[in-house]
């Protein structure tokens, strides 16, 4: 399955100096649920330094792990009830 680019917006602290956009890479895998119904799985992973560019001290230890902070996402999408093809 080819990897998908998504945009994001940064929502750490609004209006905080630093940048306001990061690239994430994931997959977006199609599947078939236990109840028949057509799901998207997503798997991303990204990081965010703190320090710079937020100026977001972060706990003692040694540097980059202190100013870090990794998200590691992975869930599934739904479609919407409305959305569903009639049952029957």
């Amino acid at each position: 399955m080819p990897a998908a680019l998504v945009d994001g917006e940064d929502a750490i602290r609004p209006g905080l100096e630093g940048p306001g956009k990061h690239e994430v890479r994931g997959q977006v895998e199609p599947l078939i649920a236990e109840d028949g119904q057509p799901r998207l799985r997503v798997h991303a992973a990204f990081e965010i330094r703190l320090t710079d560019p937020f100026g977001i001290a972060g706990p003692d230890g040694p540097v980059p792990a202190r100013d870090t902070l990794q998200f590691f996402l992975d869930f599934q999408l739904e479609p919407r009830p409305e959305n569903l093809p009639p049952e029957g």
